[in-house]
């Protein structure tokens, strides 16, 4: 190091000047600060410095889960080295987590129902809710295109009344659809009139949505994704990405007819399509054209 001193010094041994051991011990301190600041927060919460474990429940999905941490699913899958989304109760699994424990895993404040959809809380069962709200599960299972009715986690909202979704046909002007991904909504316009707005998800993070004006491509009753093995119901292809074209659709369906992604419509879950509620999906489907104009915004 330019400065120091020359001085007597056993072969290969390390040689430190005063102003060398100074800086040593002062970057000792700001390392121990830096751990301790990575470790709690100034008012003691917990962070997570290593992976989480989480012990898979009975009835739970690897989307669920990536839901309840606020953590996308690929990730969960990537750190554990799974070999599919397939999990079984009493699994451990490692969460990367990098934020408050707490605050990634608590379901929001405030009333749980505002009179159109519940959101669900820590201990609830479909039972529970069906009870509460004067309903059953089959309904609450077919509003929200639940396949399991044990499959629900605290920050779910579930809708609780069935809208009406067909798009009139003669509403004058141009048909036109507007993504939204920071709302993660779809829009359908005549013109200027807003006929529908919908809940979707689009692309997880490094396989994003792409922003930008499209038209739809292709219209197809039923698409197939055979890297995922995927049923994609009512298809309207509206863009390329490398070989593979992306397009709205409806929940998708796995080989042994299980619906992806029911109850986490709002939240992007896809691998770049955007996925729609069945009935709205099927509404959308009958209304929009080949060549029907298709803008997706940030």
């Amino acid at each position: 190091m330019d400065g120091c001193p020359p001085g007597p010094h056993q072969a290969n041994a390390p040689h430190f000047c005063g102003a060398c051991l100074f800086w040593r011990a002062l970057m000792r301190m700001l390392a121990g600060a830096l751990i301790a600041a990575a470790t709690f927060t100034q008012t003691g919460t917990a962070l997570a410095a290593e992976p989480v474990v989480h012990i898979v429940q009975p009835g739970e999905s690897l989307y669920a889960i990536g839901m309840q941490y606020g953590v996308s699913w690929v990730k969960i899958s990537g750190l554990n080295r799974l070999a599919s989304d397939r999990i079984r109760a009493g699994q451990r699994l490692y969460i990367p987590l990098v934020g408050p424990i707490a605050a990634r895993s608590a379901a929001p404040a405030g009333p749980p129902f505002n009179g159109i959809s519940y959101t669900v809380r820590a201990g609830d069962t479909l039972g529970q809710i069906s009870q509460q709200l004067g309903t059953s599960i089959p309904d609450l299972m077919r509003l929200n295109q639940l396949s399991n009715g044990n499959r629900i986690f605290p920050g779910q909202v579930l809708r609780t009344t069935l809208e009406e979704v067909s798009l009139d046909a003669t509403a004058p002007g141009a048909r036109r659809i507007l993504i939204s991904i920071s709302e993660q909504r779809l829009s359908a316009f005549a013109g200027d009139q807003l006929l529908r707005k919908w809940p979707v998800s689009t692309g997880i993070k490094d396989r994003e949505t792409m922003p930008g004006s499209y038209s739809v491509l292709t219209k197809m009753p039923n698409a197939y994704a055979s890297q995922w093995d995927l049923q994609m119901p009512n298809w309207l292809g509206i863009y390329w990405a490398g070989t593979a074209q992306n397009g709205i659709h409806a929940l998708p369906i796995l080989s042994n007819g299980e619906r992806l992604w029911g109850g986490v419509l709002g939240s992007p879950a896809s691998y770049g399509c955007i996925v729609l509620g069945i009935r709205e999906a099927e509404a959308l489907y009958n209304w929009a054209e080949v060549g029907t104009t298709v803008t997706i915004t940030r």
